[in-house]
């Protein structure tokens, strides 16, 4: 299901612009979350955040940021759309935001983001969106 027809489902949506081009990330279905973390700091001490769409204005985004002072982590929007996997994400993201891993700005925009996806969390899973959990639970638990 394409994120924008998942979203109309729930009484609408607000949109969910990309930051470098404007298009909905929730009408396009091509949006990455990027988090940027500063090199040579403490592991998860995250100083800027911002969404795009995957490829071109994720890169236009990221070349503002020198690649030898930062690092960046991602997470494709399409799998927060899942209800499980938002629920760990928003959860996880709140208590590095309680712990001041997150520079004020950079927790400022993953609220904006989790605020704006908080339809997600009240969908009911799949069986395919638990799968899909595990999955992810596998792949974050190897970082």
């Amino acid at each position: 299901m394409h994120l924008g027809d998942q979203a109309n489902e729930q009484n609408g949506h607000e949109p969910l612009p990309c930051m470098h081009c404007g298009i909905d990330l929730l009408e396009s279905g091509l949006g990455v979350v990027i988090l940027i973390r500063p090199r040579g700091h403490e592991p998860y001490r995250y100083s800027h955040g911002y969404w795009a769409c995957k490829g071109a204005c994720d890169k236009a985004l990221e070349s503002t940021f020198d690649a030898t002072q930062y690092s960046t982590g991602w997470q494709d929007l399409e799998k927060l759309t899942n209800p499980l996997i938002y629920k760990a994400w928003h959860g996880r993201s709140e208590r590095l935001i309680a712990a001041e891993r997150f520079s004020p700005p950079a927790a400022a925009t993953v609220r904006r983001l989790t605020d704006n996806l908080a339809w997600v969390g009240s969908k009911v899973p799949t069986a395919h969106d638990a799968v899909e959990f595990r999955l992810w639970r596998m792949i974050m638990d190897e970082f």
